[in-house]
């Protein structure tokens, strides 16, 4: 079953710019302008640059130095120390000299964390937050599907005729009838640990799951199935893939930035805060999912019943 895009679902490039955002990596243009004499080596290989006016900069940040009168004084440099509001100083060989003129422009802005670079990190948060609903028993993280089964049919697997679905996981439940009938599904089919070696029947009735294969006694007859499964949505490739989870934008945004910051190293957050964050989002977001289930019409077997496959012990 495909997902149709929609205002409910968010895109990977949306994921990014929050990301950017919480990781002080906004693209915002921060150029200044150097004055006349406002580049300088006062000792030996260390250059200072003095503004005009106060900047934002800080140590270690990235800056561009370009278009100086002395070309020495150009290039990609990471700043070594704030001697002052308007002036910084970063490591430039060459004698002591006076210069000026140009521009320092803030390059780490929208340029560490690029789309290329956070596609692994918000990957690695998708997966994460798909766990945490499976484990949690999140509907969001099933689908369901009919298949027909040839009479003899001992197994689906990746490569059967039918097959498992591209994004199964693992099995929910399975019902079965007869292929093309408009009869109801039988009840739920009972999972086993191996199936039993006896004569086939009309139906399966059980099925086993073991080495990543449904197995079955295989029937006499075609069957259809209706099969209930985890599934774990596509990999994200670039900023117009559709991140599938509904109203996930946040709690997938909070995991990617943590990621992404632990990976490459931030000066400007704090690392153990965005976790706690994202474990904050994560928390709302399953609160969320177990508050909706709570209207669906559904009542509780009595103890002592069996669920027949049933998650929850709902029916």
């Amino acid at each position: 079953m495909g997902v149709v895009g929609t205002t409910a679902f968010s895109t990977a490039g949306e994921a990014f710019d929050l990301i950017r955002s919480l990781l002080n990596d906004r693209d915002i243009p921060s150029v200044f302008t150097i004055p006349q004499t406002g580049a300088a080596r006062l000792i030996v290989n260390v250059a200072t640059i003095t503004l005009a006016t106060p900047h934002p900069f800080q140590v270690s940040d990235i800056v561009q130095i370009s278009y100086t009168s002395d070309p020495s004084f150009t290039g990609t440099q990471r700043i070594l120390s704030i001697p002052s509001p308007t002036s910084f100083t970063y490591a430039n060989v060459g004698p002591i000299t006076t210069s000026g003129n140009g521009t320092v422009s803030l390059i780490i802005q929208g340029d560490v964390y690029t789309d290329a670079v956070l596609v692994p990190h918000v990957n690695k948060a998708y997966r994460k937050v798909q766990r945490k609903l499976l484990k949690g028993g999140s509907p969001t993280a099933t689908d369901e599907i009919t298949l027909t089964l040839p009479l003899g049919s001992f197994w689906l697997t990746d490569s059967s005729n039918p097959q498992l679905p591209t994004d199964f996981i693992a099995p929910r439940t399975i019902r079965e009838k007869i292929s093309g009938s408009s009869a109801f599904y039988a009840p739920y089919m009972r999972r086993v640990n191996q199936i039993p070696d006896c004569p086939p029947g009309p139906y399966n009735c059980i099925f086993s799951w073991f080495d990543d294969e449904l197995h079955f006694p295989g029937a006499t007859q075609d069957l259809d199935i209706l099969l209930r499964y985890e599934k774990g949505s596509l990999a994200i490739s670039d900023a117009t893939s559709i991140i599938t989870l509904r109203s996930g934008l946040d709690v997938v945004s909070s995991y990617g930035a943590y990621y992404a910051a632990r990976a490459i190293g931030s000066k400007s957050v704090d690392v153990q805060s965005l976790l706690s964050d994202a474990e904050q989002e994560m928390d709302e977001f399953l609160s969320m999912q177990s508050h909706s289930r709570q209207y669906l019409p559904a009542r509780r077997r009595p103890y002592g019943r069996s669920n027949r496959g049933r998650s929850f012990g709902w029916t």
